[in-house]
């Protein structure tokens, strides 16, 4: 990535002089590796920040509403990513380190999808949906975090299946979240014809 330019910025896949088929082919490849990238990431935080294979599952399904994708993470964490020798050159660009918990593996995955942040932790059992315009999501877009639990301090309501008009809120990751989470979706055009 670092040699060919960050796929999630269409400015870095640029041509200038080109036919049409070629700046067609270029954007075509930049939306195959974006999409490599996603799905790399999205299985690294669920296989090895957490072991959850449905909701890994979940998140691969829904690939095509997601922009870009981050880890945040303890240095403890860090360390165990950095031995994958498959991912270890990719780290820098989409993995930050938060704090000095060097005895503590924590991670959250930030997925950016439309007007939303979707974040999921390696040790909490809700998933967090901020609008990235409103305090909490233009905090997280700050990426001004030192500590996971500045992350978590942020009060917003519970989502249930029976009421999903809260435009931001936490997700239990109950028995049937995925249904809750996308009649969210549905309500807010998160995503749209899931049905």
């Amino acid at each position: 990535v670092g040699m060919i330019g960050n796929p999630e910025l269409p400015s870095k896949w640029t041509m200038r002089n080109g036919t049409p088929e070629e700046k067609s082919n270029l954007q075509e490849a930049r939306q195959i590796l974006n999409e490599w990238l996603k799905r790399k990431f999205i299985s690294i935080f669920f296989e090895k920040c957490m072991q959850e294979p449905s909701r890994k599952k979940y998140w691969l399904e829904h690939i095509d509403i997601i922009d870009d994708i981050e880890i945040w993470t303890t240095p403890l964490t860090m360390s165990h990513l950095m031995e994958d020798k498959r991912i270890a050159d990719m780290l820098e660009t989409k993995v930050n380190v938060l704090g000095n918990e060097k005895k503590t593996n924590r991670s959250a995955l930030i997925m950016s999808a439309g007007n939303y942040f979707f974040i999921e932790f390696s040790d909490v059992g809700c998933l967090y949906i901020l609008r990235k315009n409103s305090p909490y999501g233009l905090t997280i877009a700050s990426k001004r975090f030192f500590y996971f639990d500045e992350i978590k301090r942020m009060r917003v309501e519970t989502i249930q299946s029976f009421y999903v008009r809260n435009q931001e809120g936490k997700i239990n990751h109950n028995t049937g979240w995925e249904n809750t989470l996308e009649k969210w979706m549905k309500c807010h055009s998160v995503i749209q014809n899931i049905w």
